[in-house]
């Protein structure tokens, strides 16, 4: 009874992270939305929803021919603020891979349209995001 208390309890006070993945030709994508104000009324959104939001960055994401050339892969993790209009600001890499890398991962965030925004008791605020993009490449045969 004790471990089921302490587990609800975790979950309870932890941040919430909500993940998905899809893959897209050389890239990966996994949305993970880090909530800086869990009990909010209404969570931001992106149009259409999360699968929409991984469709616009399969379409958007290039992989940078110089981190191609060098086989280069990995995780960039993109953070940014969904205003209280819905912009996407603050964009900034948290943890790169190679800078042709980490400047495609950025610049796709930059694109994004209008989020729907986050309300907290009633008011619109701003809403803090993390999303980890992975570049992969393909396995040579």
């Amino acid at each position: 009874m004790l471990l089921i208390i302490l587990i609800v309890l975790i979950a309870v006070i932890a941040v919430p992270v909500v993940t998905l993945y899809v893959q897209f030709k050389n890239i990966s994508y996994i949305p993970s939305v880090s909530i800086d104000r869990p009990d909010a009324d209404v969570m931001p959104e992106y149009p259409g929803g999360m699968a929409e939001c991984m469709e616009f960055v399969s379409k958007n994401l290039r992989y940078p021919e110089a981190a191609l050339q060098k086989r280069i892969e990995g995780w960039v993790l993109v953070s940014f603020t969904v205003g209280v209009d819905g912009t996407i600001t603050d964009v900034e890499t948290l943890k790169g891979v190679y800078e042709a890398l980490d400047e495609e991962a950025m610049r796709v965030v930059r694109l994004m349209p209008k989020w729907k925004p986050c309300e907290w008791y009633g008011k619109r605020v701003p809403m803090k995001f993390t999303m980890p993009i992975e570049f992969r490449l393909k396995k040579r045969k």
